[in-house]
This record gives structure tokens, C-alpha cells and sequence, in this order.
């Protein structure tokens, strides 16, 4: 059996190599970089998702400006197309990363979120 530090020779009964001293019974743990880019991925989410919410924010303040001064169709046009942006921008970045990603968990943690989103975004257009 060889030492996994030096890799001397040793005999399979050792406890201890001959040469260094390690542990002969010593595993190392498998590296789990899966783990990091599937938490970035999740970050990436999450990140996105505040920035659609600071993009209602600011329309809301322009739209309070602007409804004074404007029709109520030019301001229902402008929360269609930022919804849709939003929608469709959000669920294209899940998709991708949920095909990128090497976690299995985290790819069908992503694949229920867009399920979700889908089925919000019909429930809020049947509702209309």
C-alpha cells in the first residue's frame, strides 16, 4: 500500500507510514466544488430578482410622477412591458442555470421556481 503524502512503499498492515508518519487510514474527503457554483448560481437568482424588485420601485416612483400628467393606457403600458421584461428575463436565467448547474438539487429546486413564475405569470394574465 502506498503513503497517499509520499507515497512510499509500506506493508497493508501499517498503521502509520514508514517514511512520513501519516495515517495510513486516512480518506480524503471528496472535493465538492458542485457545492460553490450551485450557491453562486442561487446568489445569481436572488440577485436578480432584487434588481427586477428596484426596477418596480423605480417605475412606481415614475409612474406616481407621470400619472398626473399622462393617460391611464400609456401607464398600463409601461407595467406590461416591465412585467414581461421581468418575467421573461427571470425565468430565461433560471432555465439557463438550471442547465449549467451540476447540482441535482439545486437543478430542480431552479426547475420548481420557474414552474412557479409560469404558473403565476398565467394565473395573473387569466385574471386580467
Amino acid at each position: 500500500m502506498n503513503c497517499l503524502r509520499c507515497n512510499a512503499d509500506n506493508s497493508e498492515e501499517a498503521k502509520f507510514c514508514k517514511n512520513c508518519g501519516m495515517d495510513m487510514a486516512y480518506v480524503p474527503a471528496p472535493k465538492n466544488d458542485g457545492l460553490q457554483q450551485s450557491v453562486l448560481f442561487l446568489l445569481v437568482v436572488l440577485g436578480w430578482h432584487y434588481m427586477i424588485f428596484l426596477m418596480w420601485d423605480a417605475i412606481n416612483l415614475y409612474v406616481r410622477k407621470q400619472a398626473l400628467h399622462s393617460s391611464a393606457t400609456e401607464m398600463t403600458n409601461i407595467y406590461k412591458i416591465a412585467d414581461w421584461f421581468g418575467t421573461g428575463s427571470t425565468i430565461i436565467l433560471m432555465l439557463v442555470l438550471a442547465i449549467i448547474v451540476k447540482n441535482n438539487t439545486v437543478r430542480i429546486f431552479l426547475i420548481i421556481l420557474v414552474l412557479i413564475r409560469i404558473a403565476m405569470t398565467l394565473s395573473y394574465t387569466l385574471i386580467k
